[in-house]
């Protein structure tokens, strides 16, 4: 019991040399607002775009930067892609007055998922498995669509799928918790001095990241493979939200700070996309050596070999952009 309630501080190590990233933009049509999401283990990015007529429409960057409209079904005037695996299956949305969960093959082009509506899909493994959100903002829950086509329902919002077929998610009441289909729910602790969690995401090993509330800030955090809380370290941005979205295989943590940097107009907060590198935090605008060098404030996805998905800020508008290490 004791051991629960100790707070696992991440501890830097000694510091090397930062990442440095080249800068590449993923416009929209005809250079229209985009958003980039998720991106697997080749460099595909996927994402939003916005159509002539003013909807969203889902959106798929190649690893030279290419756009494909994967637009939607005859059913949907929006659509959006939220997850791509290894072997280029996407999974996403599609709306009118409520969600429905969509995927793209490349030989099938877009079908529904036929689960429990309203609902969107927001992962897929390299199974194949898709994880989707589904319900109204009282009544959350999620469901993990086995390949095979069994389904299992989950209680809270769900955030995040492993290859293992592990999910994080948030319990209604509060509190992240980590699933398996053998293991049922594991309730991740909470250190002493905080009061509420979030879980966003899972690497392969089963850490998971995400943010602890100790109910004047929301701090970035990790939960190791053994569920021990980790607080993620603070850096130059005075934050007063800050979260992580995701993990890759190197131990590299990308996320947002939400505040002020030394020099800001204390008035205007913005967002920083933020990655942590063995127990050390970076703005991602200040790595960035090759390429424009914009405003990023929104950060989501990260793979392997340290490629980073968000959206910037370039001419005003929003932009997908990828970060490629040099």
């Amino acid at each position: 019991m004791l051991a629960q309630l100790v707070l696992y501080l991440a501890t830097a190590l000694p510091q090397s040399a930062p990442p440095a990233f080249r800068c590449v933009l993923l416009e929209g049509l005809d250079g229209a607002y985009s958003e980039a999401g998720s991106i697997n283990q080749s460099g595909e990015v996927v994402g939003l775009t916005v159509q002539p007529t003013g909807f969203f429409t889902a959106a798929h960057w190649n690893l030279d930067g290419e756009l494909t409209v994967l637009g939607r079904t005859d059913s949907f005037h929006y659509s959006m892609a939220t997850a791509i695996n290894n072997s280029g299956v996407i999974v996403g949305r599609g709306s009118e007055w409520f969600s429905f969960p969509l995927i793209w093959t490349r030989a099938d082009g877009a079908f529904q998922l036929e689960v429990k509506k309203p609902s969107y899909a927001c992962a897929v493994n390299d199974a194949g498995d898709i994880l989707c959100r589904a319900g109204l903002l009282t009544n959350n829950f999620g469901v993990l669509v086995e390949r095979n086509g069994r389904q299992h329902v989950l209680a809270g919002s769900v955030m995040g799928l492993s290859n293992d077929q592990k999910v994080v998610g948030e319990f209604l009441q509060g509190g992240a918790y980590r699933w398996s289909i053998g293991g049922g729910y594991e309730t991740l602790s909470k250190p002493v001095g905080f009061f509420d969690s979030m879980a966003f995401g899972i690497g392969e090993d089963g850490t998971v990241v995400g943010s602890l509330w100790n109910g004047a800030a929301e701090l970035g955090a990790y939960w190791d493979a053994a569920g021990r809380p980790h607080v993620l370290p603070a850096t130059s941005v005075r934050a007063v939200s800050t979260y992580a979205t995701d993990i890759n295989a190197l131990g590299w943590i990308v996320g947002s700070q939400y505040g002020t940097r030394p020099g800001d107009d204390p008035n205007l907060p913005r967002s920083y996309g933020t990655l942590w590198v063995d127990g050390v935090g970076y703005q991602l605008e200040d790595l960035i050596l090759d390429g424009p060098r914009v405003p990023l404030p929104f950060f989501g996805a990260m793979n392997d070999r340290g490629q980073i998905t968000g959206t910037g800020i370039v001419g005003g508008q929003h932009c997908g952009i990828r970060l490629d290490p040099l």
